[in-house]
């Protein structure tokens, strides 16, 4: 591995936020994905629950010294995918994109999306524009703000499209592969990286020979960066398709977050509950 990596690891159990005193003592349970919010100084976590009661919830890291607030915001289904736009989250919540104040930690608008199945995935643009993906209706959205939605594109070379994230023009998919199995998301092959362009809403694959069952993507500098939840790596993968694995052996890889300003990257691990921070070089 040619890559140095400094390792930062929050793991939300009892005993840490014991220690942390002032923050509530409860642990994360299923966390999914990550976002960082410049707003706020601050890394949020899109947590699935425990899987056995209904209601998922949003907890909220401190940058400085990553101690968790679990609970951040409740009222929540199954949230997989966070996007961060001004002083707003975005929120990929089952079938419907939920708006949060991250400043008042509060809901301000759901947009239910007609005919979605699974949202998976979530990118804002800078003039709010917000895209999600379909895992199960093999389908990506586009969300005004006003909460009007419309099929960005829907089949057409899509295999269970998960994260997104925008490059200019160009919305890059995180794909699964084609979900077999609607309940466990097992799927018939590996998936794929692509690039829709927005204006002409036309895919092109990625390092046609790069594939897995990718749950995110992110654009870092000259390179891409994509989690794979079966392998449980973290890949670095050149735009020429050339991959080199930044991390292995993780245990539920979810949707990756960035802070694009100190380069580093935010990875949710389901197994051991926890956020790992690594810095690609």
């Amino acid at each position: 591995m040619t890559a140095r990596l400094n390792r930062l690891t929050v793991v939300a159990t009892l005993l840490v936020l014991a220690a942390a005193g002032a923050w509530a003592q409860v642990p994360l349970e299923r966390p999914a994905a990550v976002v960082w919010h410049a707003a706020t100084d601050a890394w949020y976590v899109a947590d699935l629950g425990t899987g056995t009661a209904p209601g998922g919830w949003i907890a909220r890291l401190d940058r400085r010294d990553k101690r968790a607030l679990p609970r951040w915001l409740t009222g929540l289904r199954a949230p997989r995918a966070l996007a961060s736009f001004g002083d707003l989250l975005y929120v990929a919540d089952t079938d419907e994109v939920v708006v949060v104040d991250a400043l008042k930690a509060a809901i301000v608008a759901r947009h239910r999306i007609k005919g979605a199945r699974l949202l998976a995935g979530i990118a804002v643009s800078a003039e709010g524009q917000a895209y999600v993906s379909d895992v199960l209706s093999n389908a990506i959205y586009k969300v005004n703000q006003d909460g009007r939605s419309s099929p960005l594109i829907r089949g057409s070379g899509l295999e269970g499209p998960a994260g997104l994230f925008l490059d200019g023009k160009d919305l890059l998919v995180a794909s699964r592969g084609m979900v077999s199995d609607p309940k466990t998301l097992a799927t018939k092959g590996p998936g794929h990286l692509d690039a829709v362009d927005l204006g002409t809403g036309r895919l092109r694959r990625i390092g046609p020979s790069v594939g897995g069952r990718f749950e995110s993507v992110l654009r870092v500098k000259d390179y891409y960066v994509v989690s794979d939840s079966a392998e449980g790596t973290v890949k670095k993968v050149t735009l020429s398709g050339e991959v080199q694995i930044l991390r292995r052996d993780l245990k539920g890889c979810g949707g990756l977050g960035l802070d694009a300003t100190r380069n580093v990257v935010a990875i949710p691990e389901t197994g051991p509950h926890s956020v790992l921070f690594v810095t690609p070089q």
